[in-house]
């Protein structure tokens, strides 16, 4: 236990940060966290605070000059810049190519498909007449999603029929960011991991 690295930075001072800060200090941890708020949840629990914008790679690099290891509790930061302090030989978890991974759901799902995980059928998007086609094969109901910076429910748009087609399209972006289809099921439940 001597050699365990005990100084952590965390990207993110909300309340995922802080229920792992919560847990970091009762592991001994000296933690450092990057948030642009001030009184961000997590604020009273750490040791330092940088307050800076989760894009600002100076304020980044800070953090990984104060920190052993960095982590992050949410997928919507740059991965380039953690990829090159990973390069320059910095700890981080999840690693910068699992970060690519899942800020990209239909990258993620397709990695999931490759390891048999089963889930709804989806198809990626690229035209009006894709979603049309896909409400044909999928029937209505259908999810329509943005590939990228979707969370807790935004970035999605629940297609009902055809006259519909064009609203989500236009509501996720009309075009400008990447779109997948999803075959709807009623949700039930939520499940996340952490390790």
């Amino acid at each position: 236990m001597e050699n365990i690295e005990k100084k952590l930075g965390i990207i993110g001072g909300g309340q995922l940060g802080k229920m792992m800060i919560q847990e970091a200090k009762k592991m001994g941890f000296y933690v450092t966290i990057l948030d642009p708020t001030e009184k961000c949840p997590a604020h009273t629990l750490v040791d330092e605070h940088i307050i800076a914008n989760f894009d600002d790679e100076k304020a980044i690099r800070l953090l990984a000059e104060k920190s052993d290891v960095i982590t992050y509790e949410f997928e919507h930061i740059g991965a380039d810049i953690l990829e090159q302090l990973e390069n320059e030989g910095k700890k981080i978890y999840p690693t910068p190519k699992s970060l690519k991974i899942i800020q990209n759901k239909y990258t993620q799902k397709s990695l999931l498909l490759e390891h048999n995980i089963p889930m709804a059928e989806f198809s990626k998007i690229e035209t009006t007449e894709d979603i049309i086609n896909i409400g044909k094969v999928y029937g209505y109901p259908f999810l329509l999603k943005s590939c990228t910076g979707g969370y807790d429910g935004k970035g999605n748009f629940v297609v009902h029929s055809e006259s519909q087609v064009l609203d989500g399209f236009n509501a996720l972006g009309g075009g400008k960011i990447p779109l997948m289809a999803e075959k709807f099921f009623p949700f039930i439940m939520e499940i996340s991991v952490l390790a």
